[in-house]
């Protein structure tokens, strides 16, 4: 008699780096008589990749929630900054990048949570 149809099967792998970022002042500079150099690090820890492993196209929208009034992020592809959701078809994978910008306003400590990255996965 009648089959019953097959839906698509969604499968979705993220991948997080460890996320360990540090803030450092710069290095002084005594001929200009200023910090140069002065930012966050993330030794290549600061990333997440969403893999589409199903049969149909996700999207997928990156968001960073910062605890601290002084540190902001944003995210980018390596190059460009990603502030719109991104559709990852079969078998497609995106990484994308936390860039934090402003300095902390005093002493963060050894592990201090600063923020929270968000995956937000929809579709059809």
């Amino acid at each position: 008699e009648g089959e019953t149809p097959v839906e698509p099967v969604t499968s979705v792998v993220i991948s997080w780096g460890e996320m360990n970022f540090t803030y450092t002042d710069g290095t002084w500079n005594p001929t200009v008589h200023q910090y140069e150099g002065a930012g966050w690090t993330d030794n290549g820890s600061g990333y997440v990749t969403v893999r589409n492993n199903g049969e149909k196209d996700v999207e997928t929208s990156f968001a960073y929630a910062s605890e601290r009034s002084d540190i902001s992020g944003g995210f980018t592809d390596g190059t460009n900054p990603v502030t719109a959701p991104v559709s990852l078809g079969a078998g497609k994978e995106q990484t994308v990048y936390l860039v934090l910008s402003g300095k902390p306003e005093g002493y963060l400590g050894e592990n201090a949570v600063i923020g929270t990255v968000n995956i937000i996965l929809g579709g059809e």
